[in-house]
């Protein structure tokens, strides 16, 4: 068989990559935090580790997916606005927030004709048989998608 210059490559990229993974081994059940996730040491030797999309205050602040809001908070505090994170400036005089697409929950209440089915931006609604309260799809609308 003929090695070939790739070959030889990804073979010098496994051997690293172990390298590597062996020097950054863990004691089984050992815990760490990476970021805003958490890291647990497996039976193997090896971490495994939750994958959320972790925002610090500086990308928070210069991103677009991010809503200034004006209002009184407490300063420096973390808290949850629907499902998503707000951090509020050290003056308390605003907050930061991501802007996630929240779902709220399938059934709602309303004053509705029993039986009926309307919609709720690009949502579908049926009435229930009171007429007091609906079961909704439950799909992610974009803005402007309705």
């Amino acid at each position: 068989m003929k090695v070939t210059p790739a070959i030889a490559a990804m073979a010098l990229f496994v051997i690293m990559a172990t390298t590597v993974a062996a020097a950054s081994g863990c004691t089984p059940g050992e815990k760490k935090k990476e970021d805003c996730n958490t890291c647990t040491c497996t039976a193997t030797g090896v971490w495994a580790c939750t994958r959320r999309g972790c925002i610090t205050k500086r990308e928070a602040e210069e991103s677009p997916i991010v809503k200034r809001e004006a209002q009184k908070c407490t300063p420096n505090s973390t808290f949850k606005k629907d499902c998503n994170t707000c951090t509020c400036n050290s003056s308390g005089t605003s907050a930061i927030c991501t802007q996630l697409g929240c779902l709220s929950r399938g059934r709602r209440q309303v004053n509705c004709t029993p039986g009926t089915t309307f919609k709720d931006k690009c949502n579908t609604c049926r009435c229930s048989s009171n007429g007091r309260s609906a079961a909704c799809t439950l799909k992610a609308c974009p803005p402007g998608s309705y």
